[in-house]
């Protein structure tokens, strides 16, 4: 109503006069359309992975290790490849035996543009994702393998424990600026108790 220069009704619910509703039908209507477009747009990248047990210092180490990836990307061209970060890590270290193991990794992403330009109705203005680092941590007991001798219970029995984001890591998206935070998540920790067994 107040587009077309009119005053707002009491009762919302009630259809506008004839000549109300010829003004609003004359307002003009803004369509946004996504399309592909036709300029390049290169990505090169590369990435090492490491996966290696630690036995092979000492048998002492038997069960654990050690693995890290890393991948780099470069664009280039007229465009942005949207949510696709420069570079991110993972590093992992783990123990894996007959009565248990555990597992704790470290993922980082560093920051990114996250949106294409055009938010909020300002023409160059678009998201940018903070670098974001999370650590995890997982482990089980392998129940049946020390009690079920002794008790019976089934070989596969097991119990988790699992902690994610230990560090209460959050993520935050800036519009376009640094000093223009637009969202920020804070999940916390997070603690999940399991037990699994097959029947």
């Amino acid at each position: 109503y107040k587009s077309a220069g009119l005053a707002v009704p009491a009762d919302l619910d009630a259809l506008p006069s004839p000549a109300d509703l010829a003004k609003i039908n004359a307002l003009p209507i803004v369509l946004s359309q996504t399309q592909n477009t036709s300029d390049a747009l290169n990505i090169k990248g590369i990435e090492f992975t490491l996966q290696q047990p630690l036995d092979i210092l000492t048998r002492y180490l038997k069960g654990f290790g050690v693995s890290a990836n890393y991948t780099k990307v470069k664009q280039s061209g007229a465009n942005v490849a949207i949510g696709v970060p420069p570079y991110t890590y993972n590093l992992a270290a783990y123990y894996e035996g007959t009565y248990g193991g555990f597992r704790v990794t470290k993922n980082f992403t560093k920051g990114s543009q996250s949106s294409g330009t055009g938010q909020n109705g300002i023409t160059a203005a678009a998201f940018y994702g903070l670098d974001y680092a999370q650590v995890d941590f997982t482990s089980r007991l392998n129940i049946g393998e020390i009690l079920g001798a002794t008790i019976g219970w089934k070989k596969d029995l097991q119990a988790t424990f699992d902690v994610f984001n230990v560090t209460k890591a959050s993520q935050r998206t800036n519009f376009q600026f640094a000093n223009a935070p637009y969202a920020i998540y804070e999940p916390g920790r997070t603690y999940q108790v399991g037990l699994r067994a097959s029947f």
